[in-house]
């Protein structure tokens, strides 16, 4: 009986793609590099003969976790840009 070869790109990029959309709620930074990891690692995954599924599910679960870090992380900037301003408007009366 012959095993079937496993695709170690499509692996890890779907764990890292799952990976960074967990990470978002702890750590805006970590889910951004494991999303840029996980979109390298699925797109390899991809080229290779089987395991292209996997692979695509990868690319997903990375572009949604990559989209989601970079906008809480605008949403951020803007609320403390928000914040700041506020302040400075109080100091002003």
């Amino acid at each position: 009986m012959e095993r079937k070869a496993t695709h170690t790109n499509a692996i890890a990029g779907l764990t890292l793609g799952i990976l960074s959309l967990v990470t978002i709620w702890f750590s805006k930074i970590l889910a951004i590099i494991l999303s840029i990891a996980g979109i390298v690692l699925s797109l390899k995954g991809r080229s290779e003969p089987g395991g292209k599924s996997m692979a695509t599910a990868g690319l997903i679960c990375s572009i949604i976790g990559l989209a989601l870090s970079l906008l809480s992380i605008l949403w951020t900037m803007i609320f403390v840009i928000g914040f700041i301003d506020g302040v400075n408007s109080l100091w002003r009366w």
